[in-house]
């Protein structure tokens, strides 16, 4: 494991720059991740989300000084028991393993569940050794600052990370709108801009009302709910056929 410092939060990078499963491992100021335990803790084992080339040469030299050598990278479709099941994954949820490492602090702090909340999507992509696919991961920030107080994460493509997005919205939507018939009139900020107040990122920056409440603690329990009601979106679809007439041109290494 790599030791990196950063001043903000980190996970965007350390999610969408993994060359392998084995990079998906990281610590916070209290708790130890690791997204995919299943091949990287009990089996050992680790598969590449990117397609390799030489610029992961030496990330593939440190993970074999580390113990991580050639004869521990699988293939999705060699072990297929050892790939995550879900196209979104919590980084909280039950298919990660995370150990505590302290207890809760005393004063300010962002809380675990704005780090564990965060879902990431899980792909298919070409690889280029010999037409094997590989899988990919990623995410991107949710824009959404009216009904959230930190920034989150969400999938980066796929059918299921659109639909999660459009339930999420949809959910976000009517918080915001019944924060808003709660608050005082004399909290409400005046927007020169638009109508309606909060859709003004201006009005957003400058001041919110004093009874505001977020909803940053709900959206585990709403991703709960999804996966629920689209069962059939939240699995990985197989993975690509491979056209066998392709043949793999390479320089024999005999």
């Amino acid at each position: 494991m790599s030791v990196r410092i950063k001043l903000g939060s980190p996970i965007f990078e350390i999610i969408n720059n993994a060359d392998t499963s084995a990079d998906l491992m990281f610590i916070s100021w209290n708790k130890v991740y690791c997204l995919f335990p299943l091949p990287t803790i009990k089996r050992h084992k680790f598969f590449a989300l990117r397609p390799f080339d030489r610029s992961v040469g030496d990330t593939l030299r440190e993970y074999a000084a580390a113990g991580w050598t050639t004869r521990d990278l699988v293939r999705p479709h060699e072990a297929p028991e050892l790939i995550p099941r879900e196209a979104l994954q919590q980084i909280g949820g039950q298919r990660s393993l995370i150990i505590d490492l302290t207890g809760s602090p005393i004063g300010k702090f962002t809380p675990d569940y704005v780090l564990e909340s965060g879902v990431f999507s899980i792909n298919w992509t070409p690889g280029n050794f010999d037409g094997h696919p590989i899988l990919s991961v990623g995410v991107h920030q949710s824009f959404t600052r009216v009904a959230l107080r930190y920034i989150h994460t969400t999938g980066l493509s796929g059918i299921a990370q659109q639909s999660w997005n459009e339930f999420l919205q949809t959910k976000l939507r009517l918080w915001v709108y019944i924060e808003d018939l709660k608050t005082y009139p004399v909290d409400t900020p005046t927007c020169n801009h638009l109508i309606v107040w909060y859709k003004c990122h201006m009005c957003v920056r400058a001041r919110m009302p004093s009874t505001w409440d977020y909803a940053d603690d709900q959206i585990s329990t709403w991703f709960q709910e999804w996966r629920r009601m689209e069962t059939g979106l939240v699995l990985l679809p197989p993975a690509p056929v491979v056209n066998r007439r392709v043949s793999f041109q390479s320089v024999s290494l005999l």
